[in-house]
């Protein structure tokens, strides 16, 4: 379902608090679709709530493999409407980001900071296999220059809570991050915490 204003004038298209329901969430949207400079170009202002995410991640990238959860999105942000690849590129914006009852596939972060704490060889790289189930996650982000910036990253799960920064390459799919691990008064009672 979709509603809101649309129309084109001189070669762009502009939508106004355009709605739709998109992968069991509501998302508005207000923007152009047009040029920037000599580049097609897209500007939105983006607001979504109760988004699965996982579903709609597989459709524009392969994070959809890697995150799952309801979203609730808030993102101004405009670039290249060329490809997606270019659009990851260029796009620039700023925005938060909260995805509640979710997991991160691929890594098991607990288990990855307790080889690091035990000392083990290899501990930061590879890492453990497995998965990272979470309550929440959320942080303010910044697009540019082909990275996501998540600031006052927050990801809370009944055992651990994550506070930090991070940093991911759109297209060299990279994941940088720095934070502080909290643990649960059990688990850092015993080893390898303890």
């Amino acid at each position: 379902r979709m509603s809101g204003k649309i129309r084109r004038e001189k070669g762009t298209i502009s939508f106004e608090d355009l709605r739709a329901t998109v992968y069991d969430g509501e998302v508005r949207m207000s923007g152009t679709l047009g040029n920037l400079g000599a580049e097609p170009a897209v500007r939105v202002n983006l607001s979504a709530r109760g988004v699965e995410t996982s579903e709609f991640l597989q459709k524009v990238s392969s994070f959809g493999n890697y995150l799952s959860g309801r979203g609730t999105v808030s993102l101004d942000v405009a670039g290249s409407r060329e490809s997606l690849a270019e659009f990851l590129r260029t796009a620039e914006g700023s925005g938060s980001i909260r995805i509640a009852d979710g997991r991160i596939g691929g890594v098991d972060l607990q288990a990855l900071a307790a080889g690091a704490a035990e000392g083990r060889a290899g501990a930061a790289g590879g890492g453990p296999r497995g998965d990272t189930p979470f309550r929440e996650l959320s942080a303010a982000v910044t697009l540019g220059s082909g990275r996501m910036r998540l600031a006052d990253l927050q990801l809370v799960s009944g055992s651990m809570e994550l506070l930090g920064d991070a940093e991911i390459g759109l297209s060299d799919h990279t994941l940088e991050c720095l934070g502080t691990l909290w643990l649960s008064r059990e688990l850092s009672a015993g080893p390898p915490w303890s």
